[in-house]
């Protein structure tokens, strides 16, 4: 619809400039050239104007377009980074986790801050909380700058890993790993 009326205004415009030297000196063919350079005057004179703030008008709307291009791939392609930075993550702790670091992973989350068994645990698990860290890097940055797409960033450790397995490791990394008064976990528990 927007469209239909700025095509219709730009058609008055251009039109307009005719229709006022027709109704001012009338319409017809003339015999003499110099009614004819009067008039190729008057219209070049007015045309000239009109067209140069028309095409204006286009470039300034061709740069708003790129520059909008511009943007949208920027935002995909920093999508796609870090999408695929937390897949090769979660593969990695995939890979790495296996039943019994599962369980001690569970144990680990279920024990209280400064347990005395915690620290036979922490090292066992060490280089999982590595790569959850680097998830969580990750997915934090990325909440911040689109937080409408964080819940798909989310759901790629736990196509992996499992919703549990991603909650213990959440549990236990800020319970004994995160060295912040660190409340923000991406996968809630009380």
């Amino acid at each position: 619809m927007k469209f239909k009326i700025l095509l219709s205004l730009c058609f008055l415009i251009l039109v307009a400039p005719i229709l006022f030297y027709i109704y001012q000196f009338g319409f017809g063919v003339w015999s003499k050239h110099s009614d004819w350079a009067s008039m190729g005057s008057a219209l070049g004179g007015l045309y000239t104007p009109i067209l140069t703030l028309l095409t204006l008008a286009v470039l300034v709307k061709q740069l708003q377009i790129q520059a909008q291009s511009r943007d949208y791939e920027q935002r995909e392609t920093s999508r796609k980074l870090v999408f695929d930075m937390v897949e090769k993550f979660a593969q990695k702790v995939e890979e790495r986790l296996d039943d019994e670091l599962k369980h001690n992973l569970y144990v680990l989350s279920e024990m209280p801050k400064g347990h005395p068994d915690s620290n036979v645990l922490k090292s066992d698990l060490m280089d999982i909380f590595t790569l959850w860290t680097s998830i969580r890097a990750y997915t934090r940055n990325y909440s911040k700058q689109e937080p409408k797409l964080i819940i798909d960033l989310l759901a790629i450790p736990i196509l992996h890993l499992d919703f549990r397995v991603c909650y213990d490791l959440e549990k236990a990394y800020i319970t004994h790993i995160s060295k912040f008064d660190d409340k923000f976990a991406f996968y809630e528990f009380n």
